[in-house]
């Protein structure tokens, strides 16, 4: 049951590898040079990909991107709410990296998102996600 985001995001991963596997592999082959960093509310983790397989992991202290938002963007971005971009903007997620390590990351996780708002399954992780807030 996804009430952490860690949870969500494996359990997501593996949704969107079987509802829409060409955009888990462009996600995949596209996040597969950097080291994630990942912080949502109080949670921190990693994320790696192998170019074939995206892996969620313990927090990478050398990370090439680091993300830093909370609960309520995250649903607002998976739900179709609102654009990555307006999340950037309004500061309610924030990116540091160097400048081609960012712009992986946008290919990567605009895939990630494509697939994830495009895999029926998703809204009922959702679902259990906005619950367990």
């Amino acid at each position: 049951m996804p009430d952490s985001f860690e949870a969500l995001l494996r359990d997501a991963l593996v949704v969107i590898s079987a509802e829409q596997p060409e955009r888990y592999r462009r996600l995949a082959r596209t996040v597969a040079p950097l080291r994630l960093s990942l912080t949502v509310g109080a949670e921190r983790m990693g994320v790696e990909s192998s170019g074939e397989m995206v892996c969620v992991t313990v927090d990478v202290v050398d990370a090439d991107v680091r993300l830093v938002t909370d609960r309520r963007c995250v649903l607002r971005l998976l739900g179709g709410a609102c654009s990555l971009e307006e999340a950037v903007f309004s500061e309610d997620l924030r990116l540091w990296g160097s400048v081609d390590a960012l712009l992986l990351f946008y290919d990567g996780l605009v895939a990630f998102l494509n697939g994830a708002v495009r895999s029926p399954p998703m809204s009922g992780l959702l679902a259990r996600y906005r619950k367990g807030g």
